[in-house]
């Protein structure tokens, strides 16, 4: 039958050595769990700060008089600049600018359709650049879209669209002075509203060469070219059609 004797300790210093062990642990765990630079405000705000007092990120129900859960700041040249972080809305911008002027990735839900917005902001009233990615422009459609509101869109590269087609078709004339069409075909020009530009690739435009180029019969699939030479030599027609 166990006695109070059995629950004595092995020794006369085992005791001492478990309890300094068990003060040690708390001591690193206290450690491990302490954040060096950071305060709990009292309107509940949870802000990581350096040891100069510079605010580095601050976690809030509010910032900017905007709902936001995370906001960042760095001081360049005596000015705020800051990110803002709020459920599908990411905003930048300087400390006491107005909303408009912030740039801006939100996500939006508009029943029909997935906006995704990218903004750069504005400057007092000038007109901001924005650029607006649909997912669907309406029920059933299939349709992505990519608006941009600005004054200049540059674009470093090769610029391809569906709504855009482009080539080159060698056209030889049945007789002089007499219009040749071909037909062109194979095209898949996205919009309803299409066009078609011919121009001839010659240094002899009028008199004794080409005298007239054109196009009818413009579909997305594909329209018709048409020629007038002054004599029967193969003429390379540069041609774009264009959808809207």
């Amino acid at each position: 039958m166990p006695t109070p004797a059995h629950q004595l300790p092995g020794g006369p210093t085992d005791l001492n050595r478990r309890v300094a062990a068990l003060e040690r642990e708390l001591r690193e765990l206290r450690a491990a769990r302490r954040a060096r630079h950071t305060s709990l405000d009292v309107d509940g705000a949870l802000r990581l700060v350096d040891a100069q007092g510079n605010v580095l990120t601050e976690m809030t129900s509010s910032f900017g008089g905007s709902r936001a859960a995370v906001a960042a700041y760095e001081e360049r040249s005596e000015r705020q600049f800051y990110a803002a972080l709020a459920a599908g809305d990411l905003a930048f911008g300087i400390e006491g600018m107005r909303r408009q002027d912030e740039g801006r990735v939100a996500f939006a839900d508009l029943g029909d359709r997935l906006e995704l917005y990218l903004s750069s902001g504005s400057r007092e009233s000038a007109a901001s650049s924005l650029m607006v990615m649909y997912s669907g422009t309406a029920p059933g459609s299939g349709d992505s879209l990519i608006d941009l509101v600005t004054d200049k869109v540059a674009v470093g590269g090769v610029l391809t669209a569906g709504s855009i087609a482009v080539g080159t078709t060698t056209v030889t004339p049945s007789a002089a002075n007499i219009p040749t069409s071909f037909m062109v075909t194979g095209l898949n020009v996205r919009g309803s509203n299409l066009r078609a530009y011919v121009t001839a690739a010659t240094a002899v435009p009028g008199g004794a060469g080409v005298t007239g180029v054109g196009a009818t019969n413009v579909t997305s699939g594909g329209f018709t070219l048409w020629v007038t030479r002054a004599n029967t030599t193969a003429t390379a027609l540069y041609w774009m059609v264009i959808g809207q």
